[in-house]
């Protein structure tokens, strides 16, 4: 790519020029990603919900993208990894979130699941992204009780 920019540089004339700005402004606008839905709500009672991701451009070779849940206590993903490739780059794949039922009356729970690139397993292009969170409520189904044990006076 620094050869083509360098050659397109060097060629005299106003149109070339433009040509070099265009393969410039494409080279920077090259990689990223999307989730679909930033947001999602799930009960405690094992409810699931789907967010999707997707790449916008076809990378060179494979890209990874790791997926956590910030607190497994309320909320699960799944799977923990998804790859793209050249051939499937934009069709998007699912990530599920799964609440989990913790027994305790602790109230609605925020948590997060965050979908990040691993750069040991893809194509250097799209190491440095930031990672995309979404944001996850788990609802409590959980109620407190009150037990009073047999009195004698």
């Amino acid at each position: 790519m620094n050869d083509l920019l360098q050659s397109i540089a060097t060629m005299p004339g106003p149109s070339f020029l433009l040509l070099y700005l265009a393969v410039v402004a494409a080279a920077l606008l090259v990689c990223w990603f999307a989730v679909r839905r930033l947001d999602t709500t799930v009960t405690e009672a094992l409810g699931t919900d789907q967010v999707m991701v997707v790449l916008t451009t076809q990378p060179v070779s494979n890209v990874v993208f790791d997926i956590s849940a910030s607190n497994v206590n309320e909320a699960i993903a799944s799977p923990s990894q998804r790859t793209f490739t050249n051939g499937n780059w934009n069709t998007p794949q699912p990530i599920t979130v799964t609440g989990v039922d913790d027994g305790v009356d602790d109230g609605d729970q925020l948590s997060q699941v965050v979908v990040s690139v691993n750069p040991a397993l893809s194509d250097n292009n799209w190491d440095t992204l930031t990672a995309k969170t979404v944001s996850v409520t788990t609802l409590d189904n959980d109620a407190a009780t009150l037990s009073i044990n047999d009195v004698t006076v």
